[in-house]
């Protein structure tokens, strides 16, 4: 997503907005994401080209191309340039019930590749983005845990998704329940499989290092490149390939990307889930936890805390599967994660 300033934004011209202006309480549904800054800097995603943003002095903002008035005075429009989408795979039939899946670190939405089919077979409309910077999506700018919530947001507008069924891997948990918690109207049901969304949670090691000046950069640098990233993550899943490497080798494949991991992790502090504590749970949707019996990294006790804290979870721990739970048992859990679904979107 790029940021559009003021004066890129043709002949128009935005009113001078007092800094504490929230634009986005005043927005309907279809505007994915506006930000007003006191510089004028407008962060703006639309459906399509040409529609248009009013905005007024203060605390007024109206929209007269949805039909609405909400205090409308003393506007100026401007045009809206066109953004481009996440990349994402998907497999099913718009106007079913819809399925986005949110992959983790270092992959992209091919580690779903044995996932997307089965899903639409049982009728489901399966979507997956490639998070910025990951897989085939471009990055622009700081690639920090709060522009990917935001980035999700965006992406559920853009392809007129009203509610979704949300399955989340490794980052992909700490991104996606964290929008899951702020848009609880958009939310159906929960696949939650080997994260975390714990105020006290402590990172492993090589997160440590990432999120350390200096410590981080050459981490990346050593990872970049197939050859490089292959012996890293191969010992840690049988399923993870030659293919898979070279998908997840995009991740590293220039300095912007490889910067984006590092204000990824380092904007992941934990303390800022204390504010949702309590929020999974008050959800209300019907919940699976699908696990790796031996995840070094996000440990089953883990997995039997969000059990404890989100009422009526399921919770299913594979056998002899480590962290990458889906690229090490891929037919089993898409059995197990279509059995849920179905069931819970009423298409068993």
């Amino acid at each position: 997503m790029r940021p559009l300033a003021a004066s890129a934004l043709g002949s128009a011209a935005l009113e001078p907005l007092d800094p504490a202006t929230r634009v986005d309480q005043f927005l309907p549904a279809r505007v994915e994401r506006v930000a007003v800054r006191a510089d004028l800097d407008v962060d703006l995603l639309l459906r399509r080209t040409g529609r248009e943003l009013v905005a007024a002095g203060a605390a007024h903002v109206g929209l007269e191309v949805f039909g609405m008035d909400l205090g409308l005075h003393r506007t100026r429009k401007c045009s809206v340039a066109p953004v481009t989408d996440l990349h994402h795979r998907e497999a099913g039939t718009r106007g079913d019930p819809a399925v986005l899946l949110v992959h983790g670190y270092p992959q992209s939405s091919y580690m779903w590749r044995d996932l997307l089919g089965a899903l639409a077979e049982a009728g489901l409309h399966a979507l997956a983005p490639d998070l910025a910077g990951f897989g085939d999506s471009p990055i622009d700018g700081a690639g920090t845990w709060e522009r990917h919530v935001s980035d999700l947001e965006a992406f559920r507008i853009a392809h007129e998704l009203e509610r979704v069924a949300l399955v989340v891997h490794d980052w992909g948990g700490l991104i996606g329940l964290r929008w899951a918690c702020d848009h609880p109207e958009a939310v159906s049901a929960l696949v939650i499989s080997d994260s975390g969304f714990f105020g006290d949670g402590k990172w492993h090691g090589l997160a440590q290092v990432l999120r350390t000046p200096g410590d981080g950069e050459q981490a990346v640098a050593a990872m970049t490149g197939a050859a490089a990233l292959g012996p890293l993550l191969q010992p840690l899943s049988r399923g993870i390939d030659d293919a898979a490497i070279a998908e997840y080798a995009k991740a590293f494949s220039d300095p912007a990307r490889r910067q984006a991991q590092l204000d990824l992790y380092r904007s992941g502090d934990f303390e800022k889930l204390e504010a949702y504590e309590g929020r999974l749970a008050a959800l209300g949707v019907p919940t699976l936890l699908l696990w790796g019996a031996d995840d070094p990294f996000a440990p089953v006790a883990g997995a039997r805390r969000l059990q404890a804290e989100i009422p009526h979870a399921e919770l299913i721990v594979v056998p002899g599967t480590r962290h990458f739970v889906l690229e090490d048992e891929p037919e089993r859990c898409a059995v197990e994660i279509t059995r849920f679904l179905s069931s819970a979107l009423g298409k068993g």
